[in-house]
């Protein structure tokens, strides 16, 4: 008998054991609810700790046309581009603008790309939004930027990023009128990089309400060519949204 009830145990605990291996996790897990009911969680790092890429200051001026029998906004808009990181720098930048109406909806939407924004830089950009009234005007622009984790690199001499500044705008003359209104001038490279494209803006100007000069909008072009260090090479930039209300202008180029 002792033999038969010992031999019923020895069965008895296989089972047990057979039917643990049989259960799934979670079921097992049950057991100690108060143990197993949240995830345990470990200190985390964000290793790059990259601050987005801001718009410092922003400016936009509203020009309404009659043309072909319609009535036209075009929406002129200025931002200064800055980078807070110091020890980072992101490429292929995305700016993307909107534009809301007095009811608050969305009217036009535009997305431009912008080349290096080194550690700790910032550059001023300009453009403009052309497109047909529905009846509803224009009230309020909306910038954010945007970069994906892979343009964001660490500072160093190898991203051969040439800075704001660094390329220079001499010799600048505002020429004919019409159609054949245009800007000229010269771009030097004076960093140590060649820029293999440059984009040249015109930012157009208009006094705020405290009287001082601020850019409202742009028009750019590009010197398709690569720029090496020292180089100098000219530009015509031919304006296409016939603005004419600014009070001053200034050219900038960009590494692109």
């Amino acid at each position: 008998k002792e033999e038969s009830k010992m031999r019923k145990q020895i069965i008895a605990a296989a089972l047990a054991a057979a039917m643990m291996l049989a259960m799934p996790i979670s079921a097992m897990a049950t057991t100690k609810p108060d143990e197993w009911s949240a995830p345990v969680e470990l200190e985390e790092t964000n290793a790059t700790q990259v601050q987005p890429i801001n718009i410092k200051e922003s400016h936009s001026h509203l020009e309404t046309k009659y043309e072909y029998g319609k009535t036209r906004y075009y929406v002129f808009y200025a931002v200064l581009v800055e980078n807070p990181n110091t020890d980072w720098a992101v490429d292929f930048v995305s700016l993307n603008v909107t534009v809301y109406g007095e009811d608050g909806s969305v009217l036009k939407t535009d997305s431009e790309t912008l080349d290096w924004v080194g550690e700790g830089d910032s550059y001023w950009y300009g453009d403009y939004i052309a497109f047909d009234s529905d009846g509803v005007k224009p009230t309020r622009v909306e910038y954010t930027t945007s970069a994906e984790n892979w343009n964001v690199h660490e500072a160093s001499p190898a991203n051969q990023i040439v800075r704001a500044g660094e390329l220079a705008v001499t010799n600048i003359s505002k020429r004919g009128s019409g159609y054949d209104l245009r800007f000229t001038g010269q771009v030097t490279n004076n960093s140590q990089f060649t820029s293999n494209a440059v984009k040249v803006v015109v930012l157009y100007k208009m006094k705020d309400t405290e009287g001082n000069e601020v850019p409202v909008g742009g028009e750019y072009t590009y010197i398709m060519d690569s720029l090496a260090s020292g180089q100098t090479a000219s530009f015509e930039l031919h304006p296409l949204s016939g603005f004419t209300g600014y009070s001053s202008y200034e050219v900038v180029a960009i590494q692109d």
